[in-house]
């Protein structure tokens, strides 16, 4: 058993307990996902706080973080004096690679630019969702819970982004560039923005939608419900069968092209 000072486990997907090969027995979180061996589960035995973002800078490697047994929080220590405007909390920065969350919650980043918890930078990388993990009280101008700038970001299961807040747009989620959401399971709700309290979309992004993925209850600054907010119709794509929920709204007005319904 490899138990770090902060209570990580690690475990290689064959079981054998080590880290790129090595056995280590005190390594802090970042330190474990730093050396952690492609395809290994990071298992967190409680929670966590951090005192700057971890950044996953691994081209063509997978790790996974997940909760030993009931749910364990990541968070970031945020200084008094650290606010909106000044703030660069996040904490996780994808710069390459692909990270997994698995029964895991990130709780109060804030960010004063773009991705209040976390950044998915590359169009190499991707950050995954999955079980119950959740996502909550992320802040920044733009993205409140993530910035997809040109990666993806996956949500599936019932995995939830929730109360979170951006000061500009793009309450829970804003994508940018060439970036792709593949919303396939969980839900976004109840997150805020003065403009797009959910999700905003630009040109040359894409959100896939199918099963029962559910995007409701996030709020304007005018206290209108403003889940999916693309800037071109063909940023959303339906896929498969959709039993879930997800309005959209286009051009300022809301317009049903295949989503803005609810079963």
């Amino acid at each position: 058993v490899c138990i770090a000072k902060d209570g990580v486990l690690v475990w290689a997907t064959d079981g054998e307990c080590y880290i790129g090969g090595n056995m280590y027995e005190r390594l802090s979180l970042p330190e474990a996902v730093e050396k952690a061996k492609s395809g290994s589960t990071i298992h967190l035995l409680k929670d966590v706080v951090l005192d700057a973002s971890i950044t996953l800078n691994r081209i063509g490697e997978a790790i996974t973080i997940d909760s030993d047994g009931e749910m364990k929080t990541i968070s970031i220590n945020i200084e008094k004096d650290e606010n909106i405007k000044t703030a660069a909390k996040r904490l996780f920065i994808i710069r390459n690679g692909n990270l997994t969350l698995e029964n895991v919650a990130l709780k109060g980043g804030m960010h004063k630019d773009y991705g209040g918890l976390a950044v998915v930078e590359e169009a190499s990388c991707s950050l995954t969702l999955k079980g119950t993990t959740r996502l909550s009280g992320g802040k920044a101008s733009y993205g409140g819970a993530v910035w997809v700038r040109r990666g993806t970001l996956t949500v599936s299961e019932d995995a939830l982004i929730e109360d979170c807040e951006a000061e500009v747009g793009g309450g829970a989620i804003y994508i940018t560039d060439s970036g792709t959401v593949n919303l396939i399971g969980g839900t976004v709700k109840n997150n805020s923005a003065p403009a797009q309290g959910g999700i905003k979309a630009l040109s040359g992004s894409k959100i896939f939608i199918e099963n029962n993925a559910e995007v409701y209850g996030n709020k304007d600054g005018s206290g209108e419900e403003s889940n999916i907010v693309p800037e071109d119709k063909n940023t959303v794509v339906l896929k498969g069968t959709f039993t879930g929920k997800a309005g959209v709204s286009f051009g300022g007005a809301s317009e049903a092209f295949g989503l803005s319904y609810a079963n």
